[in-house]
């Protein structure tokens, strides 16, 4: 589903972002953190990270 996500049309075909999965035990700790410690993060078994650019 990520996969077909990252091909989903934008306004003007832009795509102004990126699709992040992160399964690394390691990374989602710092991804949690990143979070404030929110506990559906802290928790959570992946996380997927949607970064928008502006540009």
């Amino acid at each position: 589903m990520l996969a077909e996500a990252t091909f989903a049309p934008s306004s003007g075909n832009l795509r102004p972002y990126e699709l992040h999965w992160i399964r690394d035990p390691l990374l989602k700790a710092r991804v949690a953190q990143a979070c404030n410690g929110q506990n559906a993060a802290a928790s959570a078994t992946e996380i997927i990270v949607v970064v928008a650019s502006p540009e």
